[in-house]
């Protein structure tokens, strides 16, 4: 990695001598669960790395780019502007950055059986700036709750869970809980018994498989903070 300042800017630099990125993908790196195709990439991880470093990038506002050379190596690149200001000046900054982001962070309760996909929404969520608590069945959900310190923001669920529970169920249980009418997204691909089962609920949405990222943050980012799911 190198660092090259000049004027009011700051350029950071992570080169590697991989296996490179063909032109044709170099425009579906940064996407939510895309993994490069080029001969010998790796298939482990969920293809949510740069997804995430171009989420923060641009919720700071900040330049991010990227050169790739097949069967040589890629370069990615962070423009990032230099600010003036004095230690404690700086600290204090800091200090009150942290506070307001810990202010406004919700929790989101996450229930999903498959491990894969739990980890990948909660990185997503994480990179939003949301605490995640992540349970596999409606009974553990219920018993994640007791850990809690606040009463979540949003929960997303499954509708299909881990012991025969559902969705519905593990959502009902939480809004019982805290005699609350929660927001609540809850995803699955069959379409049919979902809508069946699920729609008389209050103030929730659905959400069909494969769900689109975008439209999950977006939501969440409303859900949470209006304590009303959007309409579809």
């Amino acid at each position: 990695m190198t660092c090259d300042c000049s004027g009011d800017v700051c350029r950071l630099e992570v080169v590697d001598t991989g296996i490179g990125i063909e032109e044709d993908q170099l425009g579906s790196i940064f996407q939510a669960f895309h993994q490069a195709k080029s001969p010998g990439a790796s298939k482990e991880g969920f293809g949510l790395g740069l997804a995430i470093v171009r989420r923060l990038a641009d919720l700071l506002r900040h330049e991010i780019g990227v050169e790739s050379t097949p069967g040589k190596g890629s370069s990615f690149a962070v423009t990032l502007p230099v600010v003036q200001s004095s230690r404690d000046e700086a600290t204090d900054e800091a200090r009150e950055g942290a506070g307001d982001a810990a202010a406004g962070a919700g929790v989101v309760v996450l229930i999903e059986d498959d491990v894969n996909v739990a980890n990948a929404w909660g990185l997503l969520l994480e990179a939003e700036g949301y605490q995640v608590a992540t349970a596999a069945s409606a009974p553990e959900a219920n018993a994640i709750l007791k850990h809690l310190d606040t009463v979540p923001a949003l929960l997303i669920s499954d509708f299909h869970l881990l012991d025969g529970s559902t969705g519905v169920e593990a959502v009902s249980g939480i809004r019982e809980f805290y005699d609350a009418n929660i927001p609540a997204f809850i995803v699955s691909g069959d379409t049919s018994k979902v809508v069946k089962e699920a729609r008389p609920l209050d103030n929730c949405t659905l959400m069909s498989k494969p769900v689109n990222t975008a439209r999950l943050l977006a939501a969440a980012h409303i859900a949470t903070k209006t304590g009303t799911v959007p309409k579809d």
